[in-house]
């Protein structure tokens, strides 16, 4: 996939039905009003029901990471798998709260109806608000409870001003923002590997968990970008380091557990090869409704 080159205007109309198509095979029926997804209840049905965790002494201290997650920056000298469990818990932080903010105003206008079943907006919505239940659940195999706190208080206000955008406009940045945190996604994913090879079952809980999160942004990146033109498309690609910046700032931990320039490098790397993947070269489920391959989808059996 041609990550931020432009599809044919002929091609987006086809595009958002497909789509469509897609996220209610995967997710099952929404539910605007309780907010969830048929599938993905099971999901978390089989998650609650089959609980993994690590065995043997805790790898990181509840105190710690509760103290520091409170924090606007983490203290000096943790451990890398303290600082993986502080990225995981708020790498999300701003899209969550964006997200909730976004149901809320949009409840509050009464734009959720019968037919919200066919917009991808609305049907991204539900998906995203599943991805921080993801992330705790992700932490909970390393025993750690995860706290809620709200990002801060300028991040509060652009998600606010995005959220109240002409979709021109907000489509851009939120692309821009969607690709800077899937590179986290992969980056997690990939650290998570490292730090908790020793014990397989709960390592593939954690993956397991990461994956879904990356291919619902990449689902969500490869439908904004069959929103956007081409001169759209090019502004993206000059936003999308700035956007990345922004992003870091709001997360000290990433960058004391990656470095800025290990982050930077990735976003550039992407934007060479114009291609992004969910892991190790995986074919992405959307797929299949663009060519005619199998792919599978979301299980409802979790590793």
């Amino acid at each position: 996939m041609h990550l931020l080159t432009a599809l044919p205007p002929s091609d987006r109309a086809d595009h958002w039905h497909r789509y469509v198509k897609y996220l209610h095979e995967r997710n099952g029926a929404p539910d605007f009003t309780r907010q969830r997804f048929v599938e993905r209840e099971r999901y978390f049905n089989n998650i609650d029901a089959k609980p993994v965790r690590r065995s043997g002494p805790p790898v990181v201290d509840q105190v710690v990471f509760s103290r520091n997650q409170a924090l606007s920056a983490p203290e000096p000298g943790l451990d890398d798998k303290t600082l993986w469990a502080l990225c995981t818990a708020n790498i999300n932080r701003v899209e969550d709260w964006g997200v909730r903010y976004g149901i809320a105003l949009k409840t509050k206008q009464g734009l959720y109806h019968e037919t919200s079943d066919q917009d991808p907006y609305h049907l991204i919505d539900l998906e995203e608000n599943y991805h921080t239940r993801m992330l705790r659940d992700a932490l909970e195999t390393l025993g750690l409870r995860m706290d809620d706190h709200p990002p801060r208080p300028r991040s509060q206000a652009l998600v606010r001003a995005m959220v109240r955008m002409p979709r021109a406009v907000s489509n851009m940045m939120i692309l821009a923002a969607e690709v800077g945190g899937v590179v986290g996604f992969q980056l997690l994913l990939v650290k998570a590997r490292e730090l908790f090879g020793d014990q397989p079952e709960p390592l593939a809980r954690i993956e397991s968990l990461f994956k879904e999160i990356i291919i619902d942004e990449i689902g969500h990146i490869r439908f904004l970008r069959s929103q956007l033109s081409s001169a759209q498309m090019m502004l993206t690609r000059l936003m999308l380091p700035m956007v990345t910046r922004s992003f870091l700032q709001d997360l000290p931990e990433v960058v004391a557990l990656f470095g800025r320039d290990t982050y930077l490098r990735a976003i550039d790397d992407l934007l060479a090869h114009n291609e992004i993947a969910i892991d190790d070269g995986d074919a992405h489920p959307l797929d299949r409704f663009f060519h005619p391959i199998q792919q599978q989808h979301l299980s409802t059996s979790p590793a």
